[in-house]
């Protein structure tokens, strides 16, 4: 199984982000360059610009994004100043010699007055200075930077369709969301996402395709996720990342669906597969711990496991952890955003989880605080804006196999081959 490292902390980061240097990014999607030599610092860059869409190269300051792009220039660079500040000015000055109209985006641990002074530099050499960032960087600070350019992201609607229709005319795709774990800082899982691609309204989340949803459309998109996941996870392999994907799926429905022959017609050996991971809301599983317990014992025997989603909301007994044994317990978002001063429930949820040998997964990590918290406190999974979002499928793969390629380029030079 090939894990991918991710960066150190403080800053935690996905490890399915940044493009190779010299890799063309997509031609319809806005490009930001980062230049700095902290490998950490332009991988946590690139995963949050990424993460809104935005295509990434990075660089070292050692001059090489001049010898390695073709003639494109990024909308946005984000350069560091570093000890040698003279770098950054010259950088500046080539920019300006190249006529670049995007914006550049400073960023530093120098002391305020050198960082102004950069900034003075580009503003006489007519370049779109934007106010400096002091290190460490966060993600809301780069998420609204960009939000100021005004860049043609494609966000999501709140337009509300009809699922039967999206699902008749195959407006339905699944964009993929990584799984880190925090502990080995490296990419555990992979999160599958029904997404509705509208040719008039755009993106549409679940939110505006679920509700009011018939049974019988539910029933087949679960399958469709399903499909899609035991799919996906095959080209997955042969990138070179051998990781279980999760689905989210009712209850109900994963009760009737035929898991064991649609894992069947995938993996002739089910055992032999990373495997597939059902979440099952809590309070799904609060009413019907026989039927969860029937349904664990049953697709165990082909490599499929249950997580417990929203977990903490409802008050499943904690002693069901070790009677069903779940794979993951998903701490509820909320638990998350106020750990760092109410730590006391979400600490007895861990431990207990730990202690059955279940997966404490912190859903909603958004900041750098949250992820530090949750490794203080023993979570062994996390997932949310810091370290990474959703996003389709041909963009999660081809960061993957750029990371992946980078990796194996810095490993053959560690060797010395």
């Amino acid at each position: 199984m090939v894990m991918v490292e991710l960066g150190s902390t403080p800053h935690l980061q996905s490890d399915v982000t940044g493009v190779e240097p010299g890799a063309a990014p997509a031609r319809n999607a806005p490009l930001c360059w980062i230049v700095d030599n902290e490998l950490r610092t332009r991988q946590f860059l690139s995963l949050v610009l990424n993460g809104l869409g935005i295509d990434t190269l990075e660089f070292s300051e050692d001059g090489s994004m001049w010898t390695d792009t073709e003639n494109r220039l990024p909308q946005l660079i984000f350069l560091n100043v570093s000890e040698d500040a003279t770098k950054a000015i010259n950088s500046i000055i080539l920019l300006a010699g190249r006529h670049y109209a995007g914006a550049v985006q400073l960023i530093g641990n120098r002391e305020e007055a050198v960082l102004d002074h950069i900034k003075k530099v580009g503003i006489e050499h007519k370049l779109n200075m934007l106010p400096v960032l002091q290190k460490p960087v966060s993600a809301d600070l780069t998420a609204r930077t960009v939000q100021g350019l005004n860049f043609p992201l494609h966000s999501a609607t709140a337009k509300q369709i009809d699922l039967t229709e999206a699902l008749r005319e195959n407006w339905i795709e699944f964009w993929f969301q990584p799984v880190v774990d925090l502990m080995r800082k490296r990419l555990a899982s992979i999160e599958a996402f029904a997404r509705v691609r509208h040719s008039d309204h755009g993106l549409i989340l679940p939110a505006g395709f679920i509700e009011g949803a018939t049974a019988s459309s539910i029933v087949q998109l679960s399958e469709l996720a399903i499909l899609s996941a035991l799919k996906v996870g095959i080209r997955f392999s042969k990138v070179g990342v051998n990781l279980p994907v999760t689905v989210n799926i009712p209850l109900d429905v994963l009760y009737k669906l035929p898991l064991e022959k649609m894992v069947c017609d995938f993996h002739a050996n089910p055992r032999y597969w990373p495997g597939l991971i059902v979440d099952v809301a809590e309070d799904e599983i609060i009413g019907n711990l026989k039927l969860v317990d029937d349904l664990a014992c049953r697709l165990k025997r082909i490599n499929v496991r249950i997580a417990v989603d929203n977990f903490g909301r409802n008050e499943l007994p904690l002693c069901s952890t070790d009677e069903l044994q779940f794979a993951q317990i998903k701490l509820d978002r909320s638990f998350i955003s106020r750990a760092n001063n109410e730590t006391g429930h979400c600490k007895t949820m861990i431990d207990v989880a730990r202690r059955f040998g279940t997966i404490p997964v912190a859903i909603g990590i958004e900041k750098a605080a949250d992820a530090m918290t949750m490794m203080r406190l023993g979570c062994t999974f996390g997932q949310g804006f810091l370290l990474g979002q959703p996003m389709t499928q041909e963009r999660f793969v081809s960061l993957l196999r750029r990371r992946l390629a980078i990796e194996s380029r810095s490993s053959r030079r560690y060797s010395g081959r």
